[in-house]
């Protein structure tokens, strides 16, 4: 099947801009500010249907982490949705996602709690990851002051966001933290592996690209050694069981393809309740394409199975 046509205009353009490549003695702060003015239309905006955005903090041994907490005018139901957004662990693009959590809260009739983490190469692995456990562990034993319930919660990671979301659960289930009861994850980052078909076919061409994760890891991981770690990426895991119901979505033009449904299945062979859905016609970063059809159509489909998983619990 052939990408997405509204997607490949969208590719087109990005392309037609002639951003630079990454590379070796590219900057990070070039990049941020790339990416900031490139994302510029969309940080800030908030759906008509939320009643309050409200910026919290909490203390950890990282140092203070930023929650933002997005409350709909109908608030049906009282497991908090908690958000880890893709950043490639490196861009400071907190604001871009105004508008897709808005639209997450509204939709689902619940909170959704968005953590700042902090970025790599500042704060490299581990740091990002503890930083999140801990956050969680704060807004669970604060769930008053989001009136909201503090089990069962629903953990959404996107992209590297994912990376750090599935290292979390992971991190819940040793550890005998907080019981939750949803994990989605969206076109994860599971391994650090570059041997896979998607890398091969989708490395290059369709916005993320083997360049850019290579260059993200390497500022994320201190030394290569690190990514073998525990908790580095979710496929390092020696146990893939006890882990919570999970779903994960990945698109078909996406480098990062073949590692979401590698994980997928390391978590069924597990005997964990997994689904997988692949998108065949997209690419990575396809649900915060706001107003592309496809892209809207994947959105509805994600927030009708979290609103049957918040109706049964």
């Amino acid at each position: 099947m052939p990408i997405d046509q509204e997607m490949k205009h969208f590719v087109d353009y990005y392309y037609s801009l002639k951003l630079p490549e990454f590379g070796e003695s590219t900057e990070v702060e070039d990049i941020r500010s790339l990416m900031r003015t490139f994302s510029s239309k969309v940080s800030g905006q908030i759906s008509p249907n939320i009643k309050d955005v409200h910026d919290h903090s909490f203390e950890t041994d990282i140092g203070e982490v930023r929650v933002r907490s997005y409350q709909p005018k109908e608030n049906s139901f009282k497991k908090p949705l908690v958000y880890f957004r893709g950043s490639g662990f490196v861009i400071d693009n907190f604001d871009d996602s105004d508008l897709f959590c808005s639209k997450l809260a509204s939709q689902c009739e619940t909170t959704v709690l968005s953590i700042d983490y902090p970025l790599a190469p500042e704060f490299p692995f581990p740091a990002p990851v503890e930083a999140c456990y801990q956050t969680l562990l704060k807004i669970v034993s604060n769930a008053d002051i989001f009136g909201m319930d503090s089990t069962g919660f629903v953990l959404i990671g996107e992209s590297s966001g994912g990376c750090i979301a599935a290292s979390v659960a992971q991190m819940l289930r040793d550890k005998h933290g907080p019981s939750m009861g949803y994990l989605i994850l969206i076109y994860p980052v599971t391994n650090y592996d570059f041997s896979t078909s998607s890398y091969k076919k989708m490395g290059s061409g369709y916005i993320l690209s083997e360049d850019k994760m290579r260059w993200y890891f390497s500022k994320y991981f201190e030394k290569n050694e690190d990514a073998q770690k525990t908790y580095a990426v979710p496929m390092n895991a020696k146990d893939f069981s006890g882990l919570p119901k999970t779903l994960v979505i990945t698109a078909q033009y996406d480098p990062l393809c073949d590692e979401g449904k590698k994980y997928a299945d390391a978590l069924k062979e597990a005997g964990v309740s997994c689904e997988y859905l692949c998108y065949r016609d997209l690419i990575h970063g396809f649900l915060k394409f706001n107003g592309l059809a496809a892209a809207e159509a994947a959105f509805v489909d994600m927030v009708k199975k979290i609103r049957t998983f918040l109706k049964s619990h």
